[in-house]
């Protein structure tokens, strides 16, 4: 038998009742603790994020709460070199960079990254030094191998430029900027059909780049009108 209309209609409203106290209080357990609980975000990931937004001073911030904890953590100290480098701060970022090699003695992106930082800071000898020695610890370290041409190619060496680049891409046949400046090296000596080839497959590989394309632009312009060599 149905319910009377009345106790039909308290039904309902006591049901609508029920719901909303239930829910005040969900609300009050959750907002009387003043907040939300907080989520747990990997320190690393937070510091990388301010990082890419070049927010310098948060990131650091980060990275140094990562070494209280963890005083040899290779990507805190890397980054905070960096950080220090592209603030002008290059006896800090100095320091950090040797820090990292005397945290990771074994490891040859440590010796890289310094060497990456002489090269940038117009010390080529001691540059090739920790490069070389990367590649002692690796011989197969692409990054080492390609930088090693670069060197090469600053001090108007394309020879041994072309050779290092090319083993860095026996290693890895898409490294795209192997492809480009092993171009540039081979248009050094005039060899623009070489370099047209080598600036295409880096094109290939990264068809926004600005640089590749004005580079092929350089070698074909070259091509047509003669040109004996062009420089880097």
């Amino acid at each position: 038998m149905a319910a009377p209309a009345h106790y039909r209609v308290f039904d309902a409203c006591g049901r609508t009742l029920f719901f909303v106290i239930v829910a005040s209080g969900f609300f009050w357990c959750v907002f009387s603790r003043g907040r939300a609980p907080e989520i747990d975000i990997d320190p690393l990931i937070m510091a990388d994020a301010w990082l890419a937004e070049e927010n310098y001073f948060a990131a650091a911030r980060e990275y140094r709460e990562i070494l209280e904890v963890s005083p040899n953590h290779f990507e805190a100290i890397s980054k905070l070199a960096r950080i220090s480098q592209a603030q002008g701060s290059l006896a800090e970022a100095l320091e950090m960079y040797q820090r990292v090699v005397a945290s990771n003695p074994a490891d040859p992106s440590a010796y890289n990254q310094l060497g990456s930082f002489y090269a940038k800071s117009g010390r080529p000898e001691k540059s090739l030094s920790q490069f070389k020695m990367a590649l002692k610890l690796n011989g197969s370290y692409v990054s080492a191998l390609v930088n090693i041409g670069d060197y090469h190619v600053g001090r108007q060496e394309p020879r041994d430029a072309i050779r290092h680049y090319q083993e860095a891409i026996d290693v890895d046949p898409d490294h795209v900027r192997a492809h480009e400046n092993m171009g540039i090296a081979h248009a050094m000596q005039g060899e623009f059909d070489r370099a047209a080839v080598s600036l295409r497959r880096a094109s290939e590989l990264q068809p926004e780049s600005r640089s590749i394309k004005n580079n092929l632009a350089r070698v074909l312009r070259a091509q047509k009108t003669g040109t004996r060599s062009v420089e880097r």
